[in-house]
């Protein structure tokens, strides 16, 4: 039996993009520590200029339209 897929159970959007009270179109999203130190959501424009990384410790990626787990997980 295949294991389920991890999804995102909150709001996909970027934390960055919602202070501002916009919506841009995103591939993913990552769950993440920034580079100021918070974790935030993030849209995958802030993550390239904000993010630390994807991996244990530092960020989960998760797919935009489906919420599904995409890199970061255990055992990715």
């Amino acid at each position: 039996m295949e294991p389920k897929p991890k999804k995102w159970m909150g709001e996909l959007a970027c934390d960055f993009c919602k202070e501002r009270g916009v919506a841009l179109e995103t591939e993913f999203f990552v769950d993440g520590k920034t580079k100021m130190g918070p974790w935030a959501m993030m849209c995958d424009a802030h993550f390239h200029r904000l993010g630390l990384g994807v991996g244990p410790g530092v960020g989960q990626k998760f797919d935009a339209k489906t919420g599904e787990l995409v890199e970061g997980g255990c055992g990715f």
